[in-house]
C-alpha cells in the first residue's frame, strides 16, 4: 500500500473519533500522525481531496497509473503545507458552501484523472500545484482582478489547458512568463527549423493564436499591409510575451518555480536552432 493510501486510511478513522479540531489545531504530534495525515484529517480542503483520491485508488488501475495518482496526491498535500506554513490559509469557503465543495472535488478528480492518464511525469508537480491552488486562498493576483474565488468555469478551463499542454510548452510558458530571466536574443524562424528543432518550433507556435492563445509577439516593423516580410513574421524570443490566459494559467501552475535548467534546456535549443537555421537561410 503506497503512502497517500496509507494516510487515506488513518485519517479517516480519525475524522470518525471525532478530534478533527485537535488536529487542525496542532494536535497531530500528540496523536502520533504523520504531516500528511494530519492534514488530510484536519482540514476541510484535506477532507475532500482524500475522498476523491480514495475513490480514484479503488478503481482498477495499472501499478503506474496508481503510482502517478499517488505522486500527484502527495505533491498537493506537500503545497499545501508549504502554503499553510507560510501563513496562506485554505479558503473558508469550500467547507460551507455545498456547490464549492463540490466543485471543488471536481476539480481534483479532474486534475488527478490528468495525472493518471499522463505520460510525460514531469508534469505532475505543476498539475499539483495548480490543484492546491483552487484551495489556496489569496493566491494569484492579475490587472487588478483577485481569482481566489475560482468558479467553474474558470476551474474547468484551466484543467482542460494544463491537459492539453505537452512538457516542453510548460518550460517554454516558464520562459516567457520570467521577466528576470535572459532570453536568447534570437529570431524563431518557422519556415526554416531542422528535425531536431522542430518539435520545440512548433509547441511554441501551438501555443499562440489560434491555437493555445497563451503567448503574443509584436508585429515586426516592416509588416504592413501588402508588404512581403522576409523571413516571414520572426519575432525573438525574448519579445514575447504572456496573454492574459497565458497568465492566468502561468500563476495557476506556479510556473515561476519552474528549475532554471529547465528553462535553459529549451531556450537554449531555440538559440542553436535559431542560429543555424538563419545562417542557412541567408547564405
Amino acid at each position: 500500500m503506497g503512502k497517500l493510501k496509507r494516510a487515506i486510511e488513518v485519517s479517516s478513522e480519525v475524522v470518525k473519533t471525532g478530534v478533527r479540531t485537535a488536529v487542525a489545531t496542532g494536535g497531530a504530534a500528540a496523536l502520533g500522525l504523520d504531516p500528511v495525515t494530519a492534514l488530510l484529517a484536519g482540514s476541510a480542503v484535506g477532507q475532500l481531496a482524500s475522498g476523491t483520491w480514495s475513490d480514484i485508488l479503488n478503481r482498477q488501475l495499472s501499478r503506474r497509473e496508481a503510482a502517478r495518482v499517488e505522486r500527484l496526491g502527495l505533491l498537493v498535500i506537500e503545497r499545501l503545507q508549504k502554503s499553510w506554513a507560510e501563513g496562506v490559509p485554505f479558503r473558508d469557503d469550500i467547507e460551507a458552501d455545498p456547490e464549492k465543495k463540490r466543485f471543488f472535488s471536481e476539480l481534483v478528480e479532474g486534475a488527478t484523472l490528468i495525472a493518471q492518464r499522463e505520460h510525460e511525469e514531469n508534469k505532475l508537480r505543476y498539475i499539483a500545484n495548480m490543484t492546491a491552488n483552487f484551495a489556496i486562498k489569496d493566491f494569484i493576483h492579475w490587472n487588478g482582478h483577485d481569482l481566489r474565488d475560482v468558479d467553474p468555469v474558470l476551474g474547468n478551463w484551466a484543467v482542460r489547458a494544463a491537459e492539453g499542454l505537452t512538457w516542453t510548452q510548460m518550460r517554454l510558458l516558464a520562459a516567457i512568463g520570467n521577466d528576470e530571466i535572459e532570453k536568447p536574443r534570437a529570431t524563431i524562424f518557422w519556415q526554416y527549423t531542422t528535425p531536431e528543432s522542430w518539435p520545440v518550433h512548433n509547441d511554441l507556435h501551438l501555443l499562440r493564436e489560434p491555437y493555445g492563445n497563451f503567448i503574443t509577439a509584436p508585429e515586426p516593423e516592416n509588416a504592413r499591409p501588402g508588404r512581403l516580410v522576409l523571413p516571414p513574421f520572426s519575432p525573438e524570443l525574448r519579445n514575447m510575451q504572456l496573454t492574459q490566459q497565458g497568465r492566468i494559467l502561468y500563476g495557476l501552475l506556479s510556473l515561476e518555480e519552474m528549475p532554471m535548467a529547465e528553462i535553459e534546456a529549451v531556450t537554449g535549443a531555440f538559440a542553436d536552432a535559431a542560429e543555424s537555421e538563419a545562417v542557412e537561410f541567408l547564405g
